[in-house]
Formats: structure tokens, sequence, C-alpha cells
């Protein structure tokens, strides 16, 4: 039986002009933006990046959601700042144009006798297509991208609960993308890197399932903090459930080298105490910072020349295949994935 290998060294290292082509593969696939806790009454904002794109999350007056691109269409500029806000209507943070909040244009500030041009041009608010299941709100940030949105797995949306957000956080990264990617999709270093996330399971229970666009892992908790379920939909978004809420993680890529490990944390609604999930935060830095750590490592590895091509075990790191599966698939030829001897 042939061993599957890693990927070779060019796809984790500088030098490739597939950096902005692997970009824009990203937004066209369907990603995990947030749950419709970080938006619960009408006016709500939230303002955040993902995959390098600054993005709006909005609760329109009726009680419906929408999606836009955080960019003015007169300079580029801001229309909320990072963050959650609410607002009766969307003003540009940069020249003060202002909109409906279903992103149609109000008034150009100050542009005069050229503002029946502006009109006629009719510049809006760059919406997104979006999908909600359950309050999981997923996207496509390319505006001109095709095709439904994947199904969700019933084991994730039968967690999913009333919740409401209460904290953001991001981790900067020394690695490529697609190494995260694969640290996250496979639970074999977990009893050897992760000591406090394998004290909170029973790591013989552990399972990993992989279907054509969703990675489930699941486990039976020993105690406390972690709720013994994880879902990871391909390529760089993942939901993490704990006992007492839950995070949306999105991987986004800055250079070749480089990416972005971000956290939206949710609290389950029927969860009295305010510092409920406080626990689960921390352990979220501990773990992140163990798995950014050993990531960072294989790069620099990588960088230096002394490692090149290792093995995957089809058995313990099942979801790293279906990654690589996942993407040779799709991504465009001069940047696709590839399995040597």
């Amino acid at each position: 039986m042939t061993v599957a290998r890693t990927q070779p060294p060019s796809q984790y290292l500088p030098g490739r002009d597939g950096h902005l082509r692997e970009l824009r593969f990203l937004r066209r696939q369907w990603v995990v933006l947030a749950h419709e806790g970080a938006v619960p009454e009408p006016g709500d904002n939230f303002a955040f990046d993902i995959l390098g794109c600054p993005v709006l999350l909005r609760r329109e007056d009726d009680g419906d959601l929408s999606a836009f691109l955080n960019v003015c269409p007169h300079r580029g500029g801001p229309l909320a700042w990072p963050g959650q806000s609410n607002t009766r209507l969307l003003q540009c943070r940069y020249h003060g144009w202002t909109f409906q909040g279903d992103g149609r244009l109000i008034e150009p500030v100050g542009f005069g006798r050229e503002r029946r041009d502006i009109h006629c041009a009719a510049p809006s608010a760059h919406r997104l297509r979006i999908d909600c299941h359950d309050g999981l709100i997923m996207a496509c940030l390319n505006l001109e991208a095709d095709g439904a949105p994947p199904p969700v797995p019933a084991a994730l949306t039968t967690r999913l609960a009333t919740a409401s957000l209460v904290a953001t956080e991001i981790f900067p990264a020394e690695c490529n993308w697609k190494l995260y990617a694969e640290n996250w999709l496979e639970a074999y270093h977990i009893q050897s890197l992760h000591h406090g996330l394998s004290n909170d399971i029973q790591g013989e229970t552990y399972r990993v399932d992989c279907g054509p666009a969703w990675a489930e892992h699941s486990a039976k908790p020993a105690k406390g903090t972690y709720g013994g379920y994880w879902a990871f939909l391909y390529p760089v978004t993942a939901i993490n459930f704990f006992t007492d809420g839950f995070s949306v993680e999105q991987i986004s890529p800055l250079t070749e080298t480089s990416c972005a490990v971000q956290y939206q944390f949710y609290r389950f609604k029927d969860v009295e105490r305010e510092d409920g999930i406080d626990a689960e935060i921390a352990l979220t830095r501990t773990v992140t910072a163990e798995d950014i750590a050993a990531a960072e490592h294989v790069q620099k590895s990588l960088a230096a020349g002394i490692f090149e091509q290792g093995f995957v075990s089809k058995d313990r790191e099942p979801g790293i295949l279906a990654l690589h599966d996942f993407l040779k698939e799709r991504l465009p030829s001069d940047t696709r994935l590839r399995n040597e001897p």
C-alpha cells in the first residue's frame, strides 16, 4: 500500500505567483461568516475582515440579515468601523456618503452639481450572497461566484442555539494557511501537543468523519470546557463547541508564509453566568498558541530546506487528505496541490 505524502515545499513557501490566485479561489468558496447572534437587533452592524476582505454584517429594519463588502463605492472607505454598532443608516466613515440599510445610496455628500450624475450611476454598497442555517450565516465573498452553499451537517445544526457574541480575537501566525488548516483537521497531535485539551476529552472516543464539504470531529467530554464536537468547512472556516457556547473560527491568508486565525466567541442565551464562556476563551488561547507554535516550526523547517515531504496516515489524519482532495479538485491548475512520491 502506498503511503500518502504531505505536499511539496513549494505549496507553503514564497516565490510562486499563485498567492493572489489562491486568494481569489478562496473568495469563491462558501465560508462561515458569523452567527446571527452578532446582530440580534434591527440596525445592528458587525464589521470584520475575512480572507483579506472587509465585511459588514447587518440586521435590517424588517429583521432580515444582509452582508456587504465594507467598502464605500466613492473612494473605498469603511461603511462601519470594525466591531459592533447600531445605526439606522449606513454612513461612510471616510467622506460621509450615506446609504439605506439595504445598501442603496441616499446622498453623495458634497458632490453638488455632480450629484445627479452620481445618482444616475446608482452606486450602492456591494451586497454579498448569504445563506442562513439555524442562525449560522454562510457567505461567498466573490460577487460573481455561483453554486449553492453546501448542506450543513445535522449534528452541527442540532447543537446551534440562540447565542450572543461576547468577544472576538485574532492570532497572527507565521505559517502558510494550508499548514494551519492541516493542523486543525487532524487529531493525531492532540495528546502530544494539547495537554489541557486532552484532559477535557476522552481521547479513545475521538472520531473524524470527512464529507465532501465538511470534516466533523467528535469525542466524549471528560469534564468541563469542551462540548465534544467540532466542524470544519473546507477550506478555511470552523465551528468549535464548548459547554457554554461556541466559536466561529476563520483562517485568513495574509501572505504566502503568514495567516491570521480569527475567532468569534458566542455564549448560549440560557447560560446564566456572565463569565460562563471565559474559561473556554482562555483554553482556546492556549490551544491556538500551541497549534501556531507547531505550524510555525514546520514552516521554518520548510524554509530552511531541512524538511520537504513527510507522511500522512490515512487512518489517523484523514482530514488532511480530505482537504488535499478538495483543493486539488478546485484550485487553478498552476496552484494545484499534488501528491509526489
